[in-house]
């Protein structure tokens, strides 16, 4: 699924796209300070589209029977946990941090996806004590577009801790992990395109903080 993975596209809206207003650069392996591959980075217009695509797929996603959701994050976990070695490798060239320590965290990864997946159904509201005359009660509610911004020290990890919890809520994803460490957030949307998330469920689109991830926090539509 991984192995001749390329760097170069986003991920928006279910397809692997070209930058808008961005370009393609290489990827520093800090261990080595030499280039291993070449990541596309996308602008504010690219961010833009990633967030259209997420706010065309909030409604349908956030009706999706809970079960179904979960389902389809079981599916997604499971080939997470065969891509663990894959993963590792991707995270270690981008980073930098040994291998060893990558595979470690990245192994736990799937767990915690399953997790979240077990909560999608058991997010409801609660019924409040009150007189005979007062029926109280509240609801919870998907809010939305979620903008996922991830620091470059465990990329997989923070979006693991992101993404799991707004799936399971109903809530659609544009990612943008640290401009570092870009490479491994494209290979996790790999994996939700295998698991057959609907498109613009998961978007990730790599890109500078100040220009990228300042759109996507500023955006009206997040």
């Amino acid at each position: 699924m991984l192995s001749d993975f390329r760097f170069d596209r986003l991920f928006i809206g279910g397809a692997w796209a070209s930058p808008v207003d961005g370009g393609v650069r290489p990827s520093i392996d800090p261990a080595r300070g030499a280039p291993w591959g070449d990541v596309a980075y996308g602008g504010a217009k690219d961010i833009d589209r990633a967030v259209a695509a997420a706010k065309d797929a909030f409604g349908p996603w956030r009706k999706m029977p809970p079960w179904e959701r979960a389902a389809l994050m079981r599916r997604f976990a499971d080939l997470y946990a065969t891509q663990v070695d894959a993963l590792a490798e991707i995270e270690t060239r981008d980073n930098g941090r040994a291998v060893r320590e990558s595979r470690g965290d990245i192994g736990l990864h799937a767990q915690y996806y399953h997790w979240f997946a077990s909560l999608a159904d058991k997010l409801g509201g609660r019924t409040i004590p009150m007189d005979d005359s007062v029926h109280a009660f509240t609801t919870r509610h998907p809010v939305g577009v979620v903008g996922a911004i991830t620091p470059w020290n465990v990329p997989l990890m923070a979006a693991a801790w992101k993404l799991g919890p707004a799936l399971a809520a109903g809530c659609t994803v544009v990612l943008k992990p640290a401009e570092q460490t870009p490479a491994s957030s494209l290979a996790l949307a790999r994996i939700f395109e295998a698991a057959g998330f609907p498109e613009g469920v998961v978007n990730v689109v790599q890109g500078d903080g100040p220009v990228a991830g300042a759109r996507l926090v500023a955006h009206p539509d997040v």
